[in-house]
């Protein structure tokens, strides 16, 4: 936002205010969870298999879901959260 309030000739609140009230954006703030364990993995595994049935049986049209592969992590495990927010 600071950089957008400089090019934009703007206050930052002022910009973050238009954000906010105007274009509808709030900011994300990415939250860090423990790590997967065995039970939780067969859940997944199982979720999977149920999607992978509908998508065979055309029960689930895979035109109307929105994958991403977009992820926010460090190898050595370190994250920020205070700072860890996205408009």
């Amino acid at each position: 936002i600071r950089k957008a309030a400089q090019v934009l000739d703007l206050k930052r609140e002022t910009l973050r205010k238009i954000m906010r009230d105007v274009i509808k954006l709030h900011p994300y703030k990415i939250t860090t969870h423990q790590l997967l364990t065995e039970k939780a993995m067969e859940k997944r595994v199982e979720f999977c298999k149920v999607i992978t049935n509908m998508f065979e049986s055309e029960e689930l049209d895979e035109k109307q879901i929105i994958f991403t592969d977009e992820a926010h992590f460090w190898l050595n495990g370190y994250v920020n959260k205070q700072n860890y927010r996205f408009w």
